[in-house]
């Protein structure tokens, strides 16, 4: 799902797939999910709580990671990333597809324009 969003995107804005063994960049991508843990510790600082209220609350967060690679020199030219809570995403797969379709949006929106230097 992620290289067919990131592919559409791209696409969209003005860059072309190649399949010929010397491309111009090479596109990495990382996807990462892990469980996080929110404490509640400053409300606590601030107010008393009682166990049924100031539990950690623990939840699934992903992490999406696009590196452009210049394959002349072999170096990083662009990095972007998003990230987001996965909570319910495995039961819900149309929420998930939706996610990461906006999640590559939202990157590739920071993507310098096809042809523009640093």
């Amino acid at each position: 799902r992620v290289e067919k969003a990131v592919g559409q995107e791209l696409t969209s804005r003005g860059f072309e797939k190649t399949e010929s063994r010397a491309p111009d960049v090479l596109i990495h991508l990382h996807a990462r999910i892990d469980q996080r843990i929110a404490s509640d510790a400053i409300d606590r600082e601030y107010r008393p709580c009682d166990v049924s209220d100031c539990r950690p609350f623990v939840y699934d967060t992903g992490t999406l990671l696009l590196d452009f690679i210049d394959t002349r020199t072999n170096r990083l030219v662009w990095r972007g990333w998003a990230e987001n809570s996965l909570d319910g995403a495995i039961e819900n797969q149309d929420w998930m597809e939706a996610t990461i379709d906006d999640a590559v949006a939202k990157i590739l929106a920071r993507l310098p324009p096809r042809g523009a230097r640093k």
